[in-house]
């Protein structure tokens, strides 16, 4: 784009539109349409999400399961609140823990897949298979 003179968001949203979509592309064209101020997709048209993430850092290293479990526990509960609000359903939790790459020293870094019995919303099934899969890692 600095090569169009293209060098801030205001630059963009001044740009021709026929311009930004044969140079770029049509989602280029559509981001600057929204910069406009026009809605090019209504939220009640997006499709719901296939994934729901809510993850946490800590400012400091975490050494006990207590803050852990607390952070897991309010984080897997604010997805499903997330996933209540499109209407869907869950049929796995998924928990990782890692240590910041920026930290000398050794590293850890699990994941784990918490199949559901049957996909649901319920904030305690949810929660419950978070922090089961929070002990296993």
């Amino acid at each position: 784009m600095n090569a169009a003179s293209i060098a801030n968001v205001w630059q963009l949203t001044q740009a021709d539109l026929g311009t930004i979509r044969r140079r770029w592309s049509v989602v280029l064209e559509r981001t600057v349409r929204e910069l406009r101020g026009e809605s090019c997709i209504a939220l009640e048209d997006a499709p719901p999400k296939k994934m729901i993430a809510c993850t946490r850092s800590f400012g400091q290293p975490v050494e006990d399961l207590g803050p852990l479990i607390e952070a897991v526990s309010e984080y897997a509960s604010r997805a499903a609140e997330k996933l209540r609000r499109q209407r869907g359903l869950a049929g796995q939790v998924q928990v990782f823990a890692h240590t910041s790459p920026f930290r000398p020293g050794p590293r850890f870094s699990r994941s784990i897949v918490v199949p559901l019995l049957q996909p649901t919303a319920d904030t305690a099934l949810i929660v419950r298979s978070a922090v089961d899969g929070l002990r296993r890692i």
